[in-house]
């Protein structure tokens, strides 16, 4: 059920800056497809002409160069959107929880 959930988070920040952006992506990632499953790669990226990549499962460690280092383990958060502010990638980062009682 959480990586469903994530799934579902991630596609519903893609389909938000879809109607921010106000036009489709152009361009995506395979998805990973067998016969039973389907699963996104890590790393997996969804793209909009003049817009800000959106990365499910993008890894962050100490040995990959800044802004993608991490200060101690490596970091795979479930959704990242990356900004471009005077030519310096920002990295917005969420990972979806579910809580179940």
């Amino acid at each position: 059920m959480a990586a469903l959930y994530e799934l579902w988070c991630y596609f519903a920040v893609v389909d938000s800056v879809r109607n921010v952006l106000g036009r489709e992506p152009d361009v995506a990632d395979s998805p990973r497809a067998g016969v039973d499953k389907v699963e996104l790669p890590w790393a997996f990226r969804v793209r909009w002409p003049g817009g800000p990549p959106l990365f499910y499962k993008l890894s962050f460690s100490r040995t990959r160069s800044p802004p993608r280092r991490s200060s101690s383990l490596i970091f795979r958060p479930d959704i990242v959107i990356e900004i471009e502010r005077a030519g310096v990638p920002e990295h917005h980062v969420f990972d979806a929880k579910l809580k179940v009682d």
